[in-house]
């Protein structure tokens, strides 16, 4: 049977708050004619009738349970199937068809447990799912009853709870109670009498787009839908589903203790829309800089990157003393507290200190020398050897044939 999101929208509570994230007109009409005019040229992603005592797809991993001649049977808390698309989905649907459901006897539950989830992750897990930002849904069935207290909410007994996010829940636009959430029939409706029912078969489908969710639940001759919008978060770079992996029976977001008793799953379809109100993904040369986007992956949308330090160009006000890295080092200069290069204490007392008296320092003769610096230019200090010797010597002796002679 294709998927359908029906137009007609069941109210959960009698005083909805007002949400300023409601979907525009057109996105709810996508919604509304999706069963009629895009299901039918929907592309079908998955196919797996479940009464034939195996799950023949290879996208399907199956944990406990056991099969029989009416479905694949949950026969404890660890009993679960993870369906894997062939692809993330931004608009489809998935519908599951069950039976044997009475979430009330045994008081396995608890107060609700997930026996059908569509998850970005294969995580399936809604509490992980709000903290990675993933849009998630699923569907639960509720035992308030059987905590042993007595709840004003017994109502949520009869009904499935339908629910759906798009992002944490510690995001104001996402906490409290989401927009997506549904309950089937609705609060103030006849509810279902589940163990006068267990031989009926359920089919509930969910579908999904840009926009919000649109759920449908099906049996013993009747039919209850509701729509929800999304909540997306303000700056999310990238508000579309991908949802991708379908889980049946149980998913991981309950106690280790609840799980519904002998619920036996008969049939799982996935469907992706041949048309999708989801904007462009974000990518490069889009003109906005969003998603992963940076001045460095993308200069196109974000513009250059300011100059910076170890970008391998000298530019800016980068100098050889602010950023050796991209300018080299900077020359030896006098005053730079480093007696290096070709400074002495002559040239640059400031570094290499004041000259002693008796020191040749490049031919600044001082008082008391014979002026053989004068003649050597400094080179008798570093000079050795024989030669040196000698050249000093005959240095001493030009020096003293021009002193004046006594008379």
């Amino acid at each position: 049977m294709s998927p359908q999101i029906l137009s007609a929208a069941c109210s959960l509570e009698p005083r909805a708050r007002p949400s300023r994230f409601r979907a525009p007109r057109s996105a709810l009409a996508i919604l509304a004619v999706l069963g009629s005019s895009v299901a039918s040229a929907a592309t079908l992603l998955l196919d797996e009738a479940l009464d034939d005592g195996a799950c023949n797809s290879s996208s399907c991993s199956v944990s406990g349970g056991s099969y029989g001649s009416r479905g694949w049977k949950v026969a404890g808390a660890g009993s679960k199937i993870m369906f894997t698309l062939p692809r993330a989905v931004a608009c489809g649907s998935a519908e599951v068809t069950f039976t044997n459901l009475d979430p009330i006897a045994g008081g396995t539950t608890g107060e609700y447990v997930n026996f059908l989830g569509v998850y970005e992750g294969a995580h399936g897990n809604n509490w992980t799912a709000s903290g990675n930002e993933e849009t998630s849904l699923q569907v639960a069935a509720n035992c308030d009853r059987c905590t042993g207290v007595a709840l004003p909410d017994a109502w949520r007994d009869e009904r499935l709870k339908f629910k759906g996010i798009a992002c944490s829940w510690d995001h104001p636009e996402c906490g409290g109670y989401p927009a997506t959430n549904r309950y089937l029939p609705a609060q103030g409706a006849p509810g279902i009498n589940w163990a006068s029912n267990l031989a009926v078969q359920w089919t509930a489908t969910i579908a999904w787009d840009c926009s919000g969710a649109s759920y449908k639940l099906q049996g013993n001759g009747s039919t209850w839908t509701a729509n929800g919008t999304w909540a997306w978060p303000s700056g999310n770079p990238d508000p579309r589903p991908h949802l991708r992996y379908l889980f049946v029976g149980r998913d991981s977001s309950g106690g280790a203790g609840s799980y519904l008793k002998d619920l036996i799953i008969v049939h799982a379809k996935a469907f992706e829309a041949s048309t999708c109100n989801c904007a462009p993904p974000p990518q490069c040369g889009d003109g906005t800089c969003n998603g992963a986007e940076t001045c460095g992956s993308c200069a196109q949308d974000c513009g250059a990157c300011p100059p910076r330090c170890g970008d391998g160009t000298c530019n800016g006000v980068e100098t050889c003393g602010s950023c050796a890295q991209d300018c080299g080092a900077c020359p030896p200069t006098c005053g730079d507290d480093a007696c290096d290069g070709a400074e002495t204490c002559g040239s640059c007392a400031r570094d290499c200190g004041a000259c002693d008296a008796g020191t040749h320092d490049a031919g600044r003769p001082d008082a008391g020398e014979d002026g053989a610096d004068a003649v050597l230019g400094g080179c008798a200090s570093s000079a050795g050897g024989p030669l040196a010797a000698l050249l000093l010597l005959a240095a001493g002796a030009v020096a003293r044939s021009r002193r004046p002679r006594r008379p």
